[in-house]
């Protein structure tokens, strides 16, 4: 954690470093499309201005105040704040004020503020083209939705193959297999889906850390998902 003297030195130019690690959601890593599907907000924004707020009993956390550039998509203010707790879950990347950047925002973890995923696709505008355009290609798609997921050993981190995925909507089912690493993705016609997956007749719950309820998908044309599952 930085020290308060050290911040207030630097704040203008260079803001508090990234974390090394954080606990992301599962699989990994997000898919833009999914992350631009689920997202409250897609923008690019300039950092005008931030506040380190020191805790001693808690986390520190700052306030970054950004301007809008450009809405990609979502519903946001010309200027908007970001709150960040000082801790693994914070953006791998500096903010530096006067910067620009590529951001997907969600505005449910904290009352009246924005947020980014750590372990998501936002990041430095200059560094973030590929990215862009894969956001600009959802937005433009008209494709039926990707459906996409994972499953893994206990650890998270080591996928299981020939797992069967069982994919049910409204009375129509699709069986597939994982691959070598685990992964299983296919595009389905718009719908709500639930999906399933068992190892030799025992089934495999899903992951706490999942991005999306396997249990509940609501698929709409043009959007993906992930999903993960984990053997206990």
């Amino acid at each position: 954690m930085l020290r308060t003297s050290l911040v207030a030195g630097l704040l203008s130019l260079l803001l508090p470093a990234p974390a090394l690690w954080a606990l992301c959601q599962y699989p990994q890593p997000r898919l833009v499309c999914a992350e631009t599907t689920y997202s409250n907000a897609v923008v690019i924004a300039q950092v005008e201005r931030a506040k380190y707020i020191p805790n001693k009993n808690d986390v520190d956390v700052s306030i970054y105040t950004l301007r809008l550039e450009h809405k990609l998509r979502g519903k946001i203010s010309p200027v908007f704040r970001i709150k960040e707790p000082n801790d693994s879950g914070r953006a791998p990347f500096y903010w530096r004020a006067g910067k620009s950047y590529l951001l997907f925002l969600n505005n449910h973890w904290y009352p009246g503020y924005w947020a980014v995923d750590g372990c998501g696709n936002s990041g430095p505008l200059n560094k973030s083209k590929p990215v862009l355009a894969a956001v600009e290609k959802t937005l433009r798609s008209h494709r039926d939705p990707l459906l996409s997921g994972q499953v893994t050993t206990d650890s998270w981190t080591t996928g299981i193959a020939d797992v069967l995925v069982t994919v049910r909507s409204k009375g129509k089912v699709i069986h597939l297999t994982t691959s070598a690493n685990g992964r299983f993705q296919l595009h389905v016609p718009s719908g709500t889906y639930t999906v399933s997956a068992q190892l030799h007749g025992r089934p495999i719950p899903p992951n706490p850390l999942s991005y999306e309820n396997p249990r509940l998908l609501n698929l709409k044309r043009g959007t993906c998902t992930q999903v993960a599952f984990a053997e206990h």
